[in-house]
């Protein structure tokens, strides 16, 4: 079963849509009209003993250069989540808990800024 085409990611309230880029073999690749935002979404069988589950968003824009503000430069950023889990030993609903408590925890007010700001 494949994801909807578009798919919709909210970034600072605002919803936005991303078509479906390329898929045929490869990971599925989803881009907002303007390439500012990008979502990447793979699943790979490793050595027959454990599934790597991947998805990627990317940002992209243009700003000026530190250096030379008088000159702008592309930057690209990315957050990504990996599940990495063995064919047998874990349920699907036992994943999805594992999950929803790392994304729950994230949501924890001061969380996302203390672990973006480097704290361990």
């Amino acid at each position: 079963m494949a994801f909807s085409d578009p798919i919709s990611v909210t970034y600072n309230a605002v919803a936005t849509n991303h078509v479906r880029a390329y898929s045929p073999g490869g990971p599925s690749l989803f881009k907002t009209s303007d390439d500012a935002y990008k979502v990447e979404i793979s699943h790979v069988d490793v050595k027959g003993r454990r599934e790597r589950h991947f998805i990627r968003i990317t940002q992209r824009k243009i700003a000026a250069d530190p250096l030379t503000p008088a000159t702008n430069v592309e930057s690209n950023m990315s957050v990504y989540l990996v599940i990495d889990n063995p064919k047998t030993g874990f349920s699907d609903t036992e994943i999805g808990y594992v999950l929803k408590g790392l994304c729950d925890f994230l949501n924890v007010a001061g969380n996302q800024t203390k672990f973006i700001g480097g704290e361990g």
